[in-house]
């Protein structure tokens, strides 16, 4: 089985949240559609060579103009692509949750070649980017609120871990 191929699910997704011990903060609403399994491309201008369990923080602060640019139409084709229909097209931009991990997946593989990606993830992807391929994200059952950083960064300090063990 190739990277590519790698896909987490049954027993081994209930150990991300045990397991991560990493995180990357996506602005809203990109943050919330990898949340809700309908984005599984994240684009960054730089490369990662991390790979593994990976928290998925909403950035803290309120939307900026320009933030939703592209956004949807990009969800209208997901949800045509992944169920056959339209589920709405539209989110509730007030009842974003910012400042918090919200839900956790794996950082499988890190590659700048849109060409080769799959439909599904081509929707999302970026032209001269990086595209950090996130699979098997699962919702967290209640955020937790927490800073957020550049890059990908460490989960840590003994208030957040308190909040992650009582999990």
């Amino acid at each position: 089985m190739t990277q590519t191929e790698l896909d987490i699910e049954g027993p081994v997704i209930q150990m991300h949240e045990r397991l991560a011990s990493h995180a990357i903060t996506i602005r809203q609403p990109w943050a919330w559609a990898i949340a809700e399994g309908l984005k599984s491309i994240e684009n960054r201008v730089w490369r990662t060579r991390f790979r593994g369990p990976i928290y998925i923080h909403a950035a803290g602060g309120g939307l900026r103009a320009g933030d939703t640019d592209g956004f949807l139409p990009k969800l209208v084709a997901a949800e045509q692509l992944r169920y056959g229909e339209v589920r709405g097209g539209v989110i509730d931009v007030d009842k974003l949750v910012h400042g918090a991990l919200i839900a956790v997946g794996y950082l499988t593989h890190c590659s700048s070649d849109r060409a080769a990606l799959t439909e599904e993830d081509q929707i999302w992807a970026v032209e001269n980017c990086w595209h950090f391929h996130l699979r098997s994200v699962r919702k967290l059952q209640r955020p937790i609120p927490c800073r957020g950083a550049l890059g990908i960064w460490r989960v840590g300090g003994q208030d957040l871990g308190a909040r992650l063990s009582d999990r």
